[in-house]
C-alpha cells in the first residue's frame, strides 16, 4: 500500500513502514489502515491480569494503571508490529519511547535526555513502584524466560538495558540491590506463613 509519501509494504510476509515524516504521523496512517491489533491487546490484557496476581499474592495490591499506554494509538499498532510481526524502525523507536515516558515501572521513565539514569535512582523510585517492576519481572518470566527465578529475571532486565537503542546504560547499584532486597523480604515473608 502506497500514498502520499508513505508506505506500507510487505516483504516475505512482514510489514514494514517507511516514511518521509513523523513517527507520530505514520501511527496515525497506520492506524487508518486498521491493521489488526488483537494479538497485541489479549496479550496485553493476560499480562496486566498477571501483574495483579503476582501483586496480590506478594504485596496484597493491584496495580490498575500498568502498562495502559499499550492500548494508546502511540503503541498499540508498533507493538502489534514489532513483537508479531518482528519489525522495528521509527514507529517501533517513537512507540517504546512513550511507553517508557508513560510508565514509571521502567527505569527508563527516569533517564535524563542523553539515556542517563540517575545515580540516585534507588530513591528516586517509590517503594510501591519497586513492587510493580518485581511484579512486572515475575510476570514476564512466565512469556519470556521459562525456568528462571526472580532473581535470574532482574539480572536478565538489568542487563538488557544497556539496550542498543541508547535508551539507558546501565542501573546504578544500589537499584538492582533495592529490588533484590524487597524480593528477599517477600520470599522470606511467605515462607514464614508457611
Amino acid at each position: 500500500l502506497a500514498w502520499d509519501g508513505h508506505a506500507l509494504i510487505f516483504e516475505n510476509g512482514k510489514p514494514y513502514v517507511l516514511s518521509m515524516f513523523t513517527p507520530a504521523l505514520v501511527v496515525e496512517i497506520v492506524n487508518d489502515l486498521r491493521l489488526d491489533t488483537t494479538t497485541h491487546l489479549e496479550d496485553t490484557i493476560a499480562h496486566r491480569a498477571e501483574i495483579d496476581k503476582c501483586g496480590k499474592a506478594f504485596f496484597n495490591k493491584t496495580y490498575p494503571k500498568h502498562d495502559l499506554s499499550k492500548f494508546s494509538d502511540e503503541e498499540a499498532t508498533a507493538y502489534q508490529l514489532n513483537w508479531f510481526h518482528n519489525t522495528s524502525g521509527d514507529l517501533w523507536d517513537y512507540a517504546i519511547a512513550h511507553h517508557y515516558r508513560e510508565n514509571d515501572h521502567h527505569v527508563q521513565h527516569y533517564a535524563d535526555a542523553s539515556g542517563q539514569l540517575p545515580n540516585d535512582l534507588d530513591t528516586k523510585v517509590p517503594h510501591s513502584t519497586k513492587c510493580e517492576i518485581i511484579c512486572d519481572a515475575t510476570a514476564c518470566i512466565k512469556r519470556r524466560n521459562p525456568g528462571k527465578n526472580i532473581y535470574q529475571r532482574l539480572e536478565i532486565i538489568r542487563s538488557s538495558y544497556a539496550d542498543p537503542n541508547g535508551m539507558c546504560s546501565s542501573w546504578p547499584k544500589n537499584f538492582l540491590a533495592d529490588l533484590i532486597d524487597i524480593c528477599d523480604k517477600t520470599l522470606k515473608k511467605g515462607s514464614d506463613a508457611g
